[in-house]
């Protein structure tokens, strides 16, 4: 599992397809679609969100999309309470 890589997280590490893990409840998310939040007021600079799909211990049918703005993500990973499930290995903690 890669919980540090020497720099901050940024948008463009982001990818469809990328699996996070939450650190305390042991549930990982897939980042499934990203889309603007702001996309129908013309007007206004783009918020990006992204649609997360959830499996694990705290994961139930109430909690299984939701929907968190990049920001946040990026939050959550910079400050270790998320890390990013390596797809090459056996990264998810149990």
């Amino acid at each position: 599992m890669r919980t540090y890589n020497n720099r901050p997280w940024t948008e463009e590490d982001l990818t469809i397809g990328m699996m996070v893990q939450d650190i305390s409840s042991g549930d990982v998310g897939i980042l499934a679609q990203r889309y603007n939040v702001m996309k129908e007021w013309r007007e206004e600079l783009p918020i990006w969100a992204w649609e997360l799909m959830w499996t694990g211990p705290s994961t139930d049918p109430t909690n299984r999309l939701v929907p968190f703005t990049e920001f946040g993500i990026l939050g959550l990973l910079n400050s270790g309470r998320w890390a990013i499930v390596d797809e090459a290995s056996n990264d998810v903690k149990v």
